[in-house]
C-alpha cells in the first residue's frame, strides 16, 4: 500500500472515531439533561412536600448557611423575609430566642446538637405567649455522609392543652368520688374492685382499698346477697345491662 493511500485510511479511521466520539458526547448530554431535568422534579417535588405540612423544616448545612426551609417554619416562627433572607443560622437563632420562655435551655440544645453531629433529639419549646412546640432534630446525610442538621417544629399547643384539660376533668370527677357522701365501688364483670371511696370502705369497714380487694368476695356479702351478686356477674359477663338496684 502506497503512502499516500495508508494516510487517506488513517485520516478516515480518525474522521470515524471522531464521529464516533460526537456521538457518545451528545448521548452524555443528553443524559446530563435527563439528569438535569430529574433532579429539578425531585427537587420541586420535595419543597411541594415541604409545604404541604403543617410542621416548619429547616434544614442548615455544615457551615451554618439555611439550606432548605419550608413556609410554616416561617410562620410558626414569626420571621419576616428579610431575615431568611441572609441565610444565616446564628440571626434565626438570637431572633426566636426572645419569643421562648427559656431561652437558654433552648440554645444550650442547639449548642449540644451542634457539637455531636450524628445525633438526633426530640424536645418541646414553651413559648412566652403560651404555644408550646415539640422540636425534633437529626443529622441530614447524603450515603453516609453527615452534610448538615435537619430541623422540625410542631405547634402541639392544642394537643397540651386537651391533655391539661382532661387531666383537670378526670381530677375532678375524682375529688368528687372522693367527697362524696354515697359509696361508690367500680369493679370489673369479674367482681374485682378496681376503684372505692372513703364512704364506700366506712362502710364495708375497711381501712383501705387493698384491705377491701383482698378479702374473698364471699366474706363481704350474707350467703343471699351474694347469691345475688353471683348472678349479677353472670349477666355483665354476657353483656347485659345490670341496674345498680338490681337484686
Amino acid at each position: 500500500m502506497r503512502d499516500e493511500d495508508k494516510t487517506k485510511e488513517q485520516l478516515i479511521t480518525e474522521l470515524h472515531e471522531l464521529r464516533e466520539q460526537l456521538a457518545e458526547s451528545e448521548k452524555d448530554k443528553a443524559k446530563l439533561k435527563r439528569a438535569e431535568v430529574a433532579l429539578q422534579d425531585a427537587h420541586s417535588l420535595l419543597l411541594a412536600t415541604l409545604e404541604s405540612t403543617a410542621d416548619g423544616i429547616l434544614v442548615i448545612d455544615t457551615t451554618g448557611k439555611v439550606a432548605i426551609f419550608s413556609r410554616s417554619f416561617l410562620e410558626l416562627w414569626r420571621i419576616p423575609e428579610t431575615l431568611i433572607a441572609t441565610r444565616d443560622d446564628k440571626q434565626l437563632i438570637q431572633f426566636v430566642l426572645d419569643q421562648l420562655l427559656y431561652p437558654d435551655a433552648f440554645l444550650n440544645k442547639v449548642r449540644a446538637l451542634y457539637q455531636t453531629p450524628d445525633a438526633s433529639s426530640v424536645d418541646e419549646l414553651v413559648f412566652k405567649d403560651g404555644r408550646i412546640f415539640e422540636r425534633y432534630s437529626q443529622p441530614q446525610r447524603i450515603d453516609e455522609t453527615i452534610v448538615g442538621r435537619v430541623w422540625s417544629f410542631r405547634d402541639i399547643t392544642a394537643h397540651r392543652r386537651a391533655e391539661e384539660s382532661l387531666r383537670r376533668t378526670e381530677e375532678n370527677f375524682r375529688r368528687s368520688l372522693e367527697e362524696s357522701p354515697l359509696g361508690v365501688r367500680i369493679v370489673t364483670e369479674e367482681g374485682e374492685t378496681i376503684y372505692a371511696n372513703r364512704a364506700i370502705l366506712n362502710i364495708y369497714g375497711y381501712d383501705s382499698i387493698e384491705d377491701l380487694k383482698t378479702t374473698p368476695a364471699k366474706k363481704r356479702y350474707t350467703p343471699e346477697s351474694y347469691a345475688e351478686f353471683q348472678i349479677r356477674r353472670e349477666k355483665r359477663k354476657q353483656g347485659s345491662y345490670v341496674h345498680p338496684n338490681t337484686k
